[in-house]
């Protein structure tokens, strides 16, 4: 038996082997349930100060959970976008597990006293960042970032992560850097617009850019806490798809539209296009309520996303979207005949397991996007008439 810490007193684990799948089985409903934090979460086993967040609940919000959330946002943010503001995914995950490590009762909802509030001059240690020692600091709620500071440093953390640290309360966002992380995150300029002039009299001092993504993560958990709801879902990125993938068949935008860089595609303009049309539809529709219809196309949405990106992992994604009443459409890079006979094969058998529907498809190769729609349909067209002579 091994011993282990629950809430303060010591008690009796459990064995070993018992123990590892344990460890295990929360491992996998982690992955499961919130699949973006496994890329932070060797970092976060390896800070035990992390744990007495887990008992500080400030403004209606657990800290541990707030700090995870920012971690989650920041394996959130694609790499494109990363990677044009010259920030490190694995520096700012670090700079959001460290961000908030001082808080305590201070700023605790069951201990704060709103009377204790006041302006303070900012602590010396943190004055040497450029700007800080103008910028408004306001006691209790600003002290944690001196210890979460002294702890980073105690960890021998990057400069430019202690720099995040110190000033994820204070420094300016630059209009830059807002431009890029809204698309990435799929925000709305409302609330984009929200978190650029917020506190502008506190958010003023300069600061580098992993400090001003740290600040902006900060902030959109705040309208988060706001608005009593997480603002990403997975809902929103397939909506984004679905909107994307229809603009692209009827020839609205292009190869160069932004939503794209958002979902991490990049494409060439001349994609194959498969068109898959469910057959006798019409006649399910009038046998099955509205409801059962609706969970029926939902179902074969994500059964055709479950086939055409069970592929290698070298091949670039493929985009889905349910574009008419049951026309779905994948626009995929492949352009062999065999890849694209493949695919289809695989598409019909597993729509027939899910929902018994036979399918009528079509593709197009070789041209347009718009081209390649058209002589889908057009393919799938002639096969329904065929069936109707025959």
């Amino acid at each position: 038996m091994t011993d282990i810490l629950i809430n303060g007193k010591t008690e009796k684990g459990l064995e070993e082997g018992q123990k590892t799948f344990r460890e295990k089985l929360l491992f996998t409903i982690i992955s499961a349930l919130n699949p973006e934090i496994i890329k932070a979460i060797d970092r976060i086993a390896e800070v035990p100060e992390l744990l007495a967040l887990a008992d500080v609940t400030s403004v209606g919000e657990n800290q541990l959970h707030h700090v995870l959330r920012v971690s989650q946002l920041a394996a959130l943010i694609p790499d494109g976008i990363l990677r044009e503001l010259e920030v490190d995914r694995a520096d700012l995950v670090q700079a959001a597990i460290f961000h908030d490590l001082g808080k305590g009762t201070e700023t605790d909802d069951r201990y704060f006293r709103p009377e204790l509030i006041s302006k303070v001059r900012v602590p010396k240690k943190l004055s040497k960042f450029n700007g800080l020692k103008w910028a408004e600091w306001r006691t209790p709620f600003h002290d944690h970032v001196l210890i979460g500071y002294e702890i980073g440093v105690k960890y021998n953390l990057k400069q430019d992560v202690l720099e995040a640290i110190a000033l994820h309360h204070h420094v300016k966002i630059r209009s830059n850097v807002i431009e890029k992380l809204g698309p990435g995150l799929i925000l709305t300029s409302t609330i984009c617009q929200d978190i650029a002039s917020y506190a502008p009299e506190q958010y003023a001092a300069p600061g580098g850019t992993l400090a001003q993504v740290l600040a902006f993560l900060d902030q959109l958990c705040a309208v988060e806490r706001k608005l009593k709801t997480h603002i990403l879902t997975r809902y929103s990125e397939d909506r984004l798809e679905e909107d994307v993938v229809r603009d692209l068949v009827i020839g609205v935008t292009d190869k160069f539209d932004p939503r794209l860089q958002v979902l991490g595609v990049t494409m060439t303009g001349v994609e194959t296009v498969i068109l898959v049309d469910l057959s006798a539809f019409g006649s399910f529709v009038k046998m099955h309520s509205e409801y059962e219809i609706q969970r029926v196309k939902k179902s074969i949405l994500q059964t055709i996303r479950s086939v055409v990106r069970s592929k290698e992992a070298e091949r670039e994604r493929d985009l889905v979207s349910l574009i008419g009443g049951d026309e779905f459409v994948v626009i995929t890079g492949a352009s062999e005949q065999t890849t694209i006979d493949g695919i289809i094969d695989r598409i019909a058998k597993m729509i027939k397991i899910h929902s018994g529907l036979n399918i009528r498809p079509g593709y197009g190769i070789g041209k347009t996007i718009i081209e390649n729609f058209h002589a889908a349909r057009a393919m799938a067209e002639v096969r329904k008439k065929s069936k109707f002579l025959v």
